[in-house]
């Protein structure tokens, strides 16, 4: 279990205090790690917003607010190619960050840069993606410094883009989902004892159902233990939060040919795209496969990636390589084409930008399917609560005409 801490300390050289967040198991491994980056006095105090927000740790974000980190790379590009410097670009982007963890980072590497380190190493003391620090470092190398930013910053708004494609398929039953579990203690906490006290007092008078009768016995167990039934509800929605974020929900996806599809291009689209850009960083072939393999949130994904890794240090070709990693065939097509133009990150920009046309197509399909459940759900709901309130009442009335 990993907290988020706020700490401040000071630099070594001069009084010049630095601020930011750190993960760690507990107050004092958070003060270890700040010394470890080279500060002094550090002051450390958990955050509980940003610990509640990553489920002390176990749900903690893979990257930065992508929209922001796009701004950020993008005005740092800008600014170095008007004759700005890193460091000056870092300090300005304080006054525009709202991302907490990604101000964090600024606020390191801005640091960082005081005592002389270069951009790579500053962003990755940060705590940057390691994929953006090697970015940075390898055309830095060449005097590419503005354009390594530019490019992150497209990068990333692809990423950004096709998230929300994904995200936007998910909406209508993560709502719903939502309202139902939010539904089920002010049914067991208000409507049910309501109606299980109005059936009490109309007494032989309404015949309800067995079915009925053992719901609102329920009820009444519920009310009569309410701190336990309580514990229960929020364990369920944990539960719940648990089984979204775990390999068992992406096996039950894969085996839903639409979840699977939209699943896969998505993924596809980010992968392919930061390795164009790696790529055209000159950051060998085998190195950029080692380093996006912790990032796919498919098994299957980072498997070939492996493959491809392997094969490629045994001495194979790219296209040899690629067959061998059994990507699925689009991704075969999709590089061959790109790596036969002649400008094989040119060719694979593309083949993302085809990627994220169909990741569009897909999502909406996705959507269109699941307004048709979530309203045949929203239809079940209402006729069962009709059942379970309305009928014991209405049902004889209706049976005696």
């Amino acid at each position: 279990m990993n907290l988020t801490f706020a700490f401040s300390a000071r630099q070594p050289v001069g009084t010049k205090t630095v601020s930011g967040l750190i993960t760690a198991e507990s107050d004092v491994f958070a003060m270890a790690k700040v010394k470890k980056m080279g500060f002094i006095n550090p002051v450390v105090s958990l955050d509980i917003m940003h610990t509640l927000a990553t489920g002390f740790g176990f749900f903690k974000p893979d990257d930065f607010d992508l929209r922001e980190k796009a701004r950020f790379y993008e005005t740092i590009s800008k600014r170095i190619k008007l004759g700005g410097t890193f460091k000056d670009a870092l300090d300005s982007a304080k006054e525009y960050i709202e991302d907490g963890r990604l101000l964090s980072a600024v606020a390191i590497a801005s640091a960082a840069q005081e005592s002389g380190l270069r951009p790579w190493k500053a962003m990755e003391m940060g705590g940057f993606a390691h994929r953006d620090v090697m970015v940075v470092k390898a055309l830095d190398m060449v005097g590419g410094l503005d354009k390594s930013f530019w490019d992150l910053a497209q990068e990333a708004k692809l990423r950004h883009q096709t998230q929300n494609a994904v995200r936007g398929a998910m909406h209508m039953p993560q709502t719903m989902t939502i309202m139902f579990y939010f539904a089920l203690p002010l049914f067991f906490g208000v409507l049910g004892p309501q109606m299980l006290s109005f059936f009490k007092k109309l007494g032989s008078t309404v015949n309800i159902p067995p079915d009925i009768q053992a719901l609102y016995s329920f009820v009444g167990e519920v009310n009569d233990n309410p701190v336990m039934w309580f514990l229960a509800w929020i364990a369920m929605g944990f539960g719940a939060w648990m089984l979204l974020k775990s390999t068992l929900w992406q096996e039950i996806k894969s085996h839903i040919k639409s979840f699977h599809d939209l699943d896969l291009k998505s993924e596809h689209a980010q992968i392919w795209s930061v390795y164009a850009l790696m790529y055209s960083a000159n950051i060998a072939p085998q190195e950029i496969c080692a380093i996006l393999r912790p990032a796919c949130k498919l098994a299957v994904t980072g498997e070939s990636l492996y493959v491809m890794s392997r094969r490629l240090a045994a001495g194979a070709d790219e296209i040899s390589a690629l067959e061998a990693a059994q990507f699925p065939r689009f991704v075969n097509a999709g590089y061959r084409s790109a790596k036969d133009s002649g400008d094989l990150p040119d060719g694979l920009k593309s083949f993302c930008q085809m990627l994220q046309e169909d990741v569009q197509v897909l999502t909406e399909k996705v959507q269109a399917v699941l307004q048709k459940i979530s309203l045949a759900i929203a239809v079940v709901l209402i006729l069962a609560v009709f059942y379970i309130t309305y009928y014991p009442i209405a049902g004889p009335m209706l049976q005696s005409l």
